[in-house]
């Protein structure tokens, strides 16, 4: 089911629900900056979020997703980790 999407570096992500839990994956595109992606804060029941392999420094932007359960960072440069209380 979709339901919405996210544009990243120009490319059209669409979100889908699995097995009750809404996953969104974005690996391998460069994203240095979590605000960079446009229209996440609007994907509010999102539950799980996997932004691993990518070059983020800084992980802001992520307080309005009040569902996530699950969040995949693996293989980033991560320095500063803010609004995850």
């Amino acid at each position: 089911m979709g339901l919405g999407s996210i544009k990243v570096n120009g490319k059209k992500f669409n979100v889908k629900e699995e097995l009750g839990h809404i996953r969104l994956t974005i690996n391998y595109m460069d994203i240095v900056d979590v605000t960079e992606l446009k229209g996440l804060n609007k994907l509010i029941n999102v539950t799980a979020l996997d932004l691993s392999n990518n070059k983020i420094k800084e992980l802001r932007g992520l307080d309005e997703l009040t569902n996530l359960q699950q969040l995949f960072l693996s293989n980033n440069q991560i320095e500063v980790i803010e609004g995850l209380e």
